[in-house]
């Protein structure tokens, strides 16, 4: 499966990665393995690993995402998200997508390397207490 994934229950931080080519049925899949994931409650932090992925996302795929974290709404609550896309088309898709995908994710920012992305999630964490 293209995505990987693993949630620390301290720091409440979702580790997702994304390899090779992903699909709207793997975006589908991921969704379903995270709502039947006991540690995927409450409120969490996404840092969104793409540093692997090999296609692009189109808009439809980041459209498909925001319903899915629409439909997991009532289990769990996406504080912040930190995308790390080295790809500069990837890059790109994810800029757009960050304006989609704030409104179920809450502060999105998207950044060239894995560090920079988990710095900066960490002062949102931190932010939030």
């Amino acid at each position: 499966m293209p995505v990987r994934y693993s949630i620390d229950t301290e720091t409440r931080v979702i580790h997702t990665r994304m390899i090779g080519v992903m699909t709207p049925e793997d975006v589908r899949e991921h969704f379903a393995e995270l709502r039947d994931d006991p540690k995927c409650e409450g409120t969490l932090y996404v840092l969104m690993d793409a540093i692997e992925l090999t296609s692009i996302p189109t808009l439809a795929m980041i459209q498909f995402t925001k319903d899915m974290v629409e439909f997991m709404r009532g289990k769990v609550r996406f504080a912040a998200v930190a995308v790390a896309a080295v790809n500069s088309a990837q890059f790109g898709m994810f800029r757009m997508g960050q304006v989609i995908l704030e409104s179920v994710f809450g502060p999105t920012n998207v950044f060239r390397d894995l560090d920079s992305a988990r710095e900066w999630l960490e002062q949102q964490r931190r932010a939030n207490g």
